[in-house]
C-alpha cells in the first residue's frame, strides 16, 4: 500500500552527521563539478572538445565561457557512444559521462582506447575511483544533503598554486527546511541555489567540506546497493536499458526505460523524478533521436539514503498501478 502524505525523490533534506570517515582521496576539492572542469581545460590548454550532446545545458554553457569548439557525438540507448571516434589532435579532449554510476566497465574500456585524452564526468558516480592517468571529478551534493562540493582527480601529480583560493559561501537553509517539513519553500530555495552555481573555479565551502567529513559512507553505499538491487530485481525484465551493474558501483538512481511516458502519473502518486533532459528535446529539431527519446522516457527511480526495502516495494507497487 501506499504511505499517505508520504513522497518519494527531489533533494536530499540535511542528514545528521555521523561516521566520521576520511573520503579527501585528493587535495583539489572545488565547489562544484563545472568548477573542476573549468580548471582541467585552463590547465590543459584545450582548444576542442567531444562532448556527448546527452548532457545538461549547464555544462554546455561553461564550456563556451571558455570559447572552446565543441563537437557533439550521439549514444545509443545503453548510454554508449553509437559510433567509435577516431583519432584525437593534440589540445582537443573527449568527455565522457558515467551515466547514473553504472558505466564503470564501459569507461575502463574508452581509457584503452584514449588514454589521456579522455576526461570522465562522474557527477553521477560520487564513489568511482580515481583512474590513472586520467582527468575526472564527482560531485557531492547529487549524492549527500550539501550545498556544493566536488572532488578532482588529475592523471598524475601537478602543481595547482595557480588556482583562486577564493571558498565558496551558500546558504544552506533548503536542506534544514526540508527536514522541518517546509517543503515548498525548501524546493523553491533549492531552485535558487541552483541558479546561483556557476563553473568558477572555487574551492569547497566550508559548510560542506565539515558535512562530508562526518558521513557514514558504508551505510549509505549499502543501502544504496540494497534499494537499486531491489527495483533491479522487480523492474530489470521491462528495462530496455540493460544493466550491466558490477558490485563495486554505487547508482545515484535506478534508471528504468520503458516505452511509456509515465513520469507525469508518477508525480501525482507522489515519487517526483528529475527530468533528464529536457532541454536536449528542443536543442537541435531534427537530430539526435536516441537522445530525445532518452529524454522524453527514462524514468530516474530514487534509491538514497532516505529509502529502505519497503520504501522500494511501495515505488514498485505504484509503477506496477500506472502501467
Amino acid at each position: 500500500m501506499y504511505r499517505k502524505n508520504k513522497t518519494y525523490g527531489g533533494f536530499i533534506s540535511m542528514e545528521d552527521p555521523a561516521g566520521f570517515e576520511n573520503i579527501f582521496q585528493t587535495d583539489i576539492i572545488f565547489s562544484t563539478a563545472r568548477s573542476c572542469l573549468s580548471y582541467i581545460i585552463k590547465h590543459e590548454k584545450i582548444k576542442l572538445i567531444y562532448l556527448p550532446y546527452y548532457i545538461c545545458d549547464v555544462v554546455i554553457e561553461c564550456i563556451k565561457k571558455h570559447k572552446i569548439l565543441i563537437i557533439y557525438y550521439e549514444i545509443n540507448d545503453q548510454f554508449e557512444i553509437k559510433t567509435i571516434l577516431s583519432s584525437i589532435k593534440s589540445h582537443d579532449f573527449l568527455l565522457i559521462i558515467n551515466y547514473f554510476g553504472l558505466k564503470s566497465n564501459y569507461i575502463t574500456k574508452l581509457v584503452k582506447t584514449f588514454g589521456k585524452k579522455l576526461i570522465v564526468d562522474n557527477s553521477q558516480a560520487f564513489f568511482a575511483k580515481k583512474i590513472e592517468g586520467v582527468w575526472s571529478f564527482n560531485s557531492a551534493r547529487k549524492f549527500f544533503s550539501v550545498v556544493d562540493g566536488a572532488f578532482l582527480y588529475p592523471p598524475r601529480n601537478i602543481k595547482h598554486k595557480v588556482i583562486n583560493k577564493e571558498v565558496a559561501n551558500y546558504n544552506n537553509d533548503y536542506l534544514t527546511q526540508k527536514k522541518i517539513g517546509n517543503n515548498q519553500y525548501a524546493y523553491q530555495k533549492y531552485l535558487s541555489h541552483e541558479n546561483n552555481l556557476d563553473c568558477n573555479i572555487k574551492i569547497i565551502s566550508n559548510d560542506s567540506k565539515k558535512r562530508l567529513l562526518q558521513l557514514n559512507l558504508n551505510l549509505i553505499t549499502n543501502i544504496r546497493r540494497t534499494n537499486f538491487n531491489f527495483l533491479n530485481l522487480k523492474l530489470g525484465f521491462m528495462n530496455k536499458f540493460k544493466l550491466n551493474y558490477i558490485k563495486e558501483e554505487v547508482p545515484l538512481y535506478y534508471p528504468l526505460l520503458i516505452n511509456v511516458m509515465i513520469r507525469d502519473k508518477l508525480i501525482k502518486k507522489g515519487v517526483f523524478i528529475p527530468q533528464l533532459w529536457k532541454e536536449v528535446l528542443t536543442r537541435d529539431k531534427q537530430n539526435y533521436q536516441t537522445e530525445k527519446y532518452l529524454a522524453q522516457y527514462l524514468i530516474c527511480l530514487p534509491i538514497d539514503q532516505r529509502y529502505n526495502k519497503k520504501d522500494m516495494k511501495i515505488i514498485y507497487n505504484i509503477i506496477r498501478g500506472v502501467l
